[in-house]
Parts: C-alpha cells; sequence; structure tokens
C-alpha cells in the first residue's frame, strides 16, 4: 500500500492505494515510480530495461552522457560530471521518444560515506514539477515495516 495525507483537503486528506510499486502520476502529475523516486533520495540511478548502452561527450564539453536503447529507441540517458564520477541528470524515455521525465540532482551532500542529494527536482517539458529538499538524511538508519504506515488522521 502507499499511504499519503492530502493536506489541500482536511475532509479527505487520508489516502491509501494499493501497489506493489505505485506510480505517482496521480499525486505528481509525474509517471514516476515510487521505487524509483526512493533510489533517486538514496543517490542511486534506477536503470531501465535497454540493450544497448553508449557513452557520448557532451556537447557542452561539460562532461558524457550514457545513452540506454532499447532496440533503436533512446529510454534513459544518464549525464555524468567530466570526470564520470557522480551523475548529474537523468532522463526517462517513453517508447515513442518523448520525455516522461527528468530527474536533475541540485545539490548533493555526503553522508557517512554516501553521496545523497539535498535537492532534487523532477520534471518534464510540460512545466510539471517538484522539488524535494533533504534536510536530514539518516545513513543505514534500522527500520521496520511499521514505520511506512500511515494512522488516520484523528479530527
Amino acid at each position: 500500500y502507499l499511504y499519503w495525507v492530502d493536506l489541500t483537503n482536511p475532509e479527505h486528506s487520508f489516502r491509501k492505494m494499493r501497489a506493489t510499486d505505485p506510480g505517482l502520476k496521480r499525486l505528481i502529475a509525474l509517471p514516476v515510480k515510487s521505487s524509483d523516486v526512493v533510489a533517486l533520495l538514496s543517490g542511486r540511478t534506477p536503470i531501465v530495461d535497454h540493450s544497448s548502452a553508449t557513452l557520448v561527450e557532451a556537447v557542452d564539453g561539460g562532461g558524457y552522457i550514457l545513452i540506454l536503447k532499447k532496440w533503436w529507441t533512446v529510454v534513459e540517458k544518464v549525464y555524468l560530471d567530466r570526470a564520470r564520477d557522480h551523475v548529474r541528470q537523468i532522463e526517462y524515455f517513453n517508447y515513442d521518444g518523448t520525455l516522461r521525465y527528468r530527474a536533475q540532482f541540485e545539490r548533493m551532500q555526503d553522508v557517512q560515506g554516501y553521496r545523497v542529494p539535498m535537492q532534487l527536482l523532477l520534471s518534464n517539458d510540460s512545466g510539471i514539477g517538484l522539488r524535494v529538499n533533504v534536510t536530514r538524511f539518516i545513513a543505514d538508519a534500522s527500520v521496520a515495516p511499521s514505520m511506512f504506515v500511515l494512522s488516520p488522521p484523528k479530527i
């Protein structure tokens, strides 16, 4: 289940949605899977199913682009820095070549040996976007499944 609280609608603020890996399009209008958000916030790069990969130098000379294709169609682009050590941006594409969404690591931080985002921007070419500001990141925290369940608010 995916639980969330909608603060814009107090009467129907508590929501619960059944899904194994729910897409967040209904919540944020971007076709992002919850597992991708968790990976991105963990500093990992979700890689889509692909049949070939090519590394090319960016036109601006500021780094490299890893281009992943499924047969002849680009399905993902991973923008790397000049040293090819860090991911700056990731673009995910539909099979018709249109952009699904883009994830930009605007600011990064090092926490106990992990490189994780301080600011993550998810957006598309239609002007829809979501900026996530991470104010606190706890590395290697022990968690129980019950920590991911929201109880309905008591009004």
